[in-house]
């Protein structure tokens, strides 16, 4: 038996969120196969460069998760009816947007950087 819950659409918040978060993976998505690349086929002296690619990647998916939408979709689906389900989801996003925001953007870049140039060392 279906319930009307589960019948239901979710609320348009929702699917924005998603939305949001669909962009944001892919930039990140996009960071772990520079990444990976990096570690496994990168010719040598290529550190400059993709220390460049990946700090500015890093940067786009900060500022996707905390300066974008993600913040004012999470407070309208505070009161919204969800499935357990979406429940899940939005308290895990919730979980990583409060997280990130703690971080600014400035150190996020000097992170990577130092990470991505260690890796080439």
């Amino acid at each position: 038996m279906v319930t009307d819950a589960t019948q239901a659409e979710p609320p348009a918040a929702y699917t924005a969120l998603l939305d949001e978060i669909n962009r944001y993976n892919a930039v990140e998505s996009a960071t772990e196969v520079l990444s990976w690349d990096q570690q496994v086929m990168m010719p040598e002296g290529g550190t400059p460069a993709r220390s460049t690619q990946l700090s500015t990647l890093s940067s786009i998916s900060h500022e996707l998760l905390v300066d974008g939408d993600v913040g004012n979709h999470l407070d309208e689906l505070d009161d919204a009816s969800l499935t357990p389900e979406q429940q899940a989801v939005v308290r895990e996003i919730r979980r990583e947007y409060v997280r990130a925001a703690r971080v600014p953007r400035d150190l996020i870049e000097e992170i990577s950087t130092a990470t991505t140039e260690a890796l080439g060392a």
